[in-house]
Order: structure tokens, then C-alpha cells, then sequence
């Protein structure tokens, strides 16, 4: 699993969203070509640190943090700048 220190990231962007594809591949930077650190299921709650791109940096509650394309996550309410 990849480790990030959230304080690097200049556009953090705190808040949830949840997974809607039914297998969503959690990457360790962002793009496709980037290995896999994990994958999560539909309807997973994930929290969202920081935003580049279409890309994600979330975490769910058991520890599995990586990132995800933006395309297969509903945010809830707004991410908060």
C-alpha cells in the first residue's frame, strides 16, 4: 500500500465520495499506466485529500489509499478547497 503525507499536497481538497463502478482500480499516482495498490467496490465511502486532474487521491476506512479516476466517484456535497 502506498503511504502520502497529505501536508505535499498543495490542492487538497477534503471531503467524501463513493464509488460507483463495480470494480474501481486505486492506483499508486494518477493514470492508468501507474501499478495498482488496490481496488475497491461500488458503493465503498472513500475520503478525497487531494485533486489533480481528473484524478483522486482517496483513502477508505481501512487504510487502502491510493488514486482513482474522478469518472467512477460521486462526491457528496463539495470537496472543500
Amino acid at each position: 500500500m502506498a503511504t502520502y503525507n497529505m501536508l505535499e499536497w498543495p490542492n487538497c481538497a477534503k471531503g467524501r465520495a463513493v464509488v460507483t463502478a463495480d470494480t474501481l482500480n486505486v492506483r499508486a499516482n494518477p493514470g492508468v499506466e501507474h501499478p495498482l495498490v488496490g481496488k475497491f467496490s461500488r458503493g465503498t465511502g472513500v475520503t478525497v485529500w487531494a485533486v489533480l486532474g481528473d484524478w483522486y487521491l482517496v483513502q477508505d476506512v481501512t487504510g487502502v489509499t491510493g488514486w482513482c479516476s474522478s469518472v467512477w466517484l460521486r462526491v457528496e456535497g463539495e470537496l472543500i478547497p
